[in-house]
């Protein structure tokens, strides 16, 4: 790779691609971005700006990775689904019965941790997990971390966002099927789908593509290295491409990735604008995720899917994908 200061070429006799680079290099210059990256589907745009490291530097592209965060939850409540409907995992059954080891474990179902309806607390806020960001962690290990703090609420009385449920599920799913629930989210999903630049890296191990993720605003803190993937774990461990995420949000939510029934129950408000690892939100659906060094946002609205990515914990994606909706004219 060479260094580069400059966007990724467009098609100048495109006014939609033309647009669409101008949507993401304003969004991206109000959020001091090091480096972003915007994916549209229906219709089709791929561009990048900035950087994917700010010291050599390296140009961002389209083809970099990134680090995901809660995005990740929209594929593993695809497997859990899944699971349910083929009589694998009951996700009305209490969370013991697959996770007994789990806070509380008697009380809420996987259902409920998936709405983050369970009332779990969230051990990314403790600060023994913060003080450990680097160090590897069982999915036990990342539990103890709320073994002893009360449920927030009686579940299925409330909404509270807990990367503690995903954490549970995943268990669960490992303790249904006997093996890696990173085994199940490749072989039913990013292999059927081609999502070749897509990993669950603590079964896969991270692409040499992943961009640098920084911290800061202003002075950048390289924050790469500073966070091992059995962290975030189920609840947003995965690392992928811009172009793989509008595939799998145009596969998951307008196409066959699911079962029309399966999706259905995916998209159940639970009453709280979230259904299982989706956001409900202004006749859209998707999720967002951050985690350190990274920022991303996957909507889908009508057949237009539009992607979202950004190598700054501070820097909000947000502001691009609403860029890029007000050139769709559908913001």
């Amino acid at each position: 790779m060479t260094a580069c200061t400059g966007p990724e070429p467009v098609d100048a006799s495109d006014p939609f691609a033309e647009a669409m680079q101008a949507a993401l290099e304003s969004g991206a210059s109000a959020i001091d971005a090091p480096g972003a990256v915007l994916v549209t589907t229906g219709p089709d745009f791929s561009g990048a700006t900035g950087f994917a490291e700010v010291t050599e530097p390296i140009a961002m592209t389209s083809e970099h990775a990134f680090r995901i965060g809660s995005i990740t939850k929209t594929f593993v409540a695809a497997v859990a689904l899944e699971l349910h409907g083929e009589g694998v995992l009951d996700l009305d059954q209490p969370a013991s019965i697959g996770v007994p080891s789990a806070p509380h474990a008697a009380e809420y179902t996987l259902r409920q941790c998936l709405a983050h309806s369970a009332g779990l607390p969230d051990y990314v806020d403790d600060l023994g997990f913060l003080a450990n960001l680097d160090e590897e962690h069982s999915p036990d290990e990342l539990l103890a971390y709320i073994e002893g703090e009360e449920l927030r609420f009686e579940p299925g009385e409330g909404f509270f966002y807990s990367n503690a449920g995903y954490v549970v599920v995943g268990m669960a799913i490992e303790a249904a099927v006997g093996h890696d629930y990173a085994i199940e989210v490749r072989r039913r999903f990013v292999e059927p789908l081609g999502l070749s630049g897509t990993f669950v890296p603590s079964y896969d191990g991270e692409p040499e593509n992943l961009a640098h993720g920084y911290m800061g605003e202003g002075e950048l803190v390289d924050v790469t290295a500073s966070i091992h993937p059995s962290g975030p774990w189920a609840s947003g461990e995965m690392v992928s491409t811009g172009a793989d995420l509008a595939v799998w949000g145009r596969a998951l939510y307008l196409g066959d990735a699911l079962e029309p029934g399966l999706l259905d129950q995916m998209l159940e408000d639970s009453g709280h604008g979230y259904g299982l690892g989706v956001y409900l939100e202004d006749e859209s659906v998707g999720h967002s995720g951050s985690t350190q060094g990274f920022q991303g946002r996957l909507r889908v609205r009508g057949d237009t899917v539009v992607v979202s990515l950004v190598n700054n914990f501070f820097a909000e994606a947000d502001v691009i994908d609403s860029e890029a909706w007000a050139v769709l004219g559908t913001d």
